[in-house]
């Protein structure tokens, strides 16, 4: 039995070669697969229309071609089977090929009129024929490349095309030309009753959405102007340049703001990602206090913007180069975006410690916006299927985070109105701690106008009252002219401000006191009187004159100094 086993089990080296047949089986199998689905091989399920739309792309073929093929040729080169099935059904990535979608439709199935939905809004050219008899009828048109808005068979942001019940199976071919870009065809096919009924709900949610995220912009552009912080004014720049990026992505732009202007248009969305990215390195140098901690980012980030700068000079007065290097200039600004929001997550990260609740924050909000971008990225260079999706992921992430940034918004400028409100009581507590000064410095100043006053009374008096005295030396002095007079026994030393030597005389304090007026000479010392005017400093036992001598003074003294001071103010 063993044996027989051994001899049913193939050896180790054919093991890889069945391996390997099952792969090219598989592939095979796999290929074979995805030439049945792009031949319609399912039946439109024309009962689910009654409710809701559906995802027409299982039911429709695509096909690519290198070049602008006309219809007819089309048609005869998908019955010979000559044309190339791209591996993705809805999202290409970056191409440079002409896509065509053909279907069929089996009116005598459904008696009511559709709508086909083409639900991108930036597609170069897009025409959808119809055949009838082996005759193609042109039944829809549209674009943003060197058509205007006014132009489209049908008016609307994105592309809808009217279908008529032909009571027959009819055949369809739908070209889609946007070269020199990512392009994606995610297509509905709805009752005509139902799309009318869901477009006007759809459009007043945007309306809301969009007014929301404006009156947001300019409420942070108000506070920034109010409060003077340039972190709510970037903030504000933006929120705006953000929301005019996705009213842009949605189409709506080109039908509202610059209908005429399909040159612009066809770049409009990388003018407005490129400012909304200036805005935010601006605002997040600023929020997570970058300049001040992290200085080599911050620099990191000013060249990021001198970039970015150039980047928007080249599409905004080169418009021609850029359809030429569009890929190459993508390219480099997604590499800048992604270095942007990088370099944001590594500050957030290092500031959680010191500036806890803004890194938080910025966590919660850059997640859903980082995951909103990633997913619309892989929708871009068709890694996934975008019709998974019910709205735009970068609107949605873009959406929570406005609304969390606004919060913390909110939060900083409450710390800034009460820090304010701080402000302005420690500046209340100053106005009065100044006019108490001011009334305090009012008296001192009184004071001091009503001393020099009697000062200046003094002097007068002291000329009204500048005499001379006769020494029995015969010597006349000049009263105001003696700074002061010392005892020496019985003789009495005169020393005057005019003369380096004392003039001497016979005689007493006693009696030369009485000659003295008394409003400028005081006696300070059994053996010394001092003229007031000569006087420049008055300490505790002595007197310092202008000419620095010292005179002391004693303490039998002091109370008739202390008096004479007194009465003299």
């Amino acid at each position: 039995m063993v044996n027989q086993l051994r001899k049913n089990t193939p050896e180790p080296q054919w093991r890889y070669l069945i391996s390997i047949f099952k792969f090219i089986v598989f592939l095979t199998v796999s290929f074979s697969s995805n030439l049945l689905l792009a031949q319609n091989k399912d039946s439109i399920p024309f009962q689910e229309l009654e409710h809701k739309r559906i995802d027409f792309i299982p039911f429709v073929a695509v096909y690519e071609t290198v070049e602008n093929y006309d219809v007819s040729k089309v048609d005869v080169e998908i019955r010979s089977k000559l044309l190339f099935v791209p591996p993705q059904k809805t999202s290409q990535g970056f191409s440079q090929n002409y896509y065509w979608l053909h279907f069929d439709i089996d009116w005598t199935k459904y008696s009511k009129s559709l709508i086909l939905e083409l639900d991108n809004p930036h597609i170069d050219k897009v025409v959808l024929w119809k055949k009838v008899n082996n005759t193609y009828i042109k039944i829809g048109f549209g674009g943003d490349r060197g058509i205007v808005f006014k132009e489209r068979s049908y008016l609307n942001r994105r592309f809808i095309f009217p279908l008529e019940n032909t009571n027959t199976n009819t055949e369809y071919f739908l070209l889609i030309d946007k070269r020199n870009s990512s392009v994606s065809f995610p297509l509905w096919l709805w009752n005509k009753k139902h799309f009318e009924a869901t477009e006007f709900r759809n459009n007043i949610f945007y309306g809301i959405f969009f007014g929301i995220i404006f009156f947001l912009g300019i409420v942070a552009l108000i506070t920034g102007i109010l409060v003077r912080k340039k972190v709510f004014l970037y903030y504000a720049g933006y929120i705006l340049s953000m929301g005019i990026y996705l009213f842009s992505a949605l189409g709506f732009s080109y039908q509202f703001l610059y209908p005429n202007a399909e040159i612009f248009n066809n770049y409009s969305r990388v003018v407005f990602s490129v400012m909304s990215a200036l805005f935010l390195t601006s605002f997040l140098r600023r929020y997570l206090k970058m300049d001040r901690n992290h200085q080599s980012l911050s620099k990191c980030y000013k060249w990021i913007n001198v970039i970015l700068m150039v980047l928007l000079l080249f599409w905004i007065l080169l418009p021609n180069l850029y359809a030429i290097y569009a890929i190459i200039l993508l390219s480099v600004s997604n590499v800048l975006f992604v270095a942007i929001i990088v370099i944001a997550f590594y500050v957030a990260y290092k500031s959680l410690k010191t500036n806890r609740f803004n890194a938080v924050i910025f966590f919660i909000a850059f997640s859903a916006i980082l995951i909103g971008v990633v997913l619309f990225l892989s929708i871009e260079n068709g890694f996934i299927n975008e019709n998974i999706f019910p709205l735009n992921p970068i609107l949605l992430g873009s959406g929570l985070e406005v609304a969390v940034f606004s919060i913390a918004m909110l939060f900083q400028l409450t710390k800034v109105i009460h820090s304010k409100d701080s402000l302005e009581l420690q500046n209340n507590k100053l106005k009065i701690t100044q006019k108490i000064l001011e009334q305090h410095n009012f008296q001192l100043e009184s004071e001091a106008n009503e001393f020099k006053s009697q000062i200046a009374d003094s002097e007068e008096n002291s000329i009204i009252e500048t005499i001379t005295i006769v020494l029995k030396s015969k010597a006349v002095l000049q009263v105001d002219d003696i700074t002061h007079i010392s005892s020496d026994s019985h003789y009495l030393e005169f020393y005057l401000s005019s003369q380096d030597y004392p003039e001497i005389d016979r005689n007493s304090i006693k009696l030369i006191l009485e000659q003295l007026p008394k409003r400028c000479f005081v006696q300070v010392h059994r053996s010394h009187i001092v003229n007031i005017n000569y006087v420049k400093l008055i300490k505790a036992s002595e007197i310092v004159l202008k000419n620095e001598i010292s005179i002391p003074i004693s303490r039998s003294f002091k109370t008739q100094v202390k008096d004479f001071l007194t009465n003299l103010n």
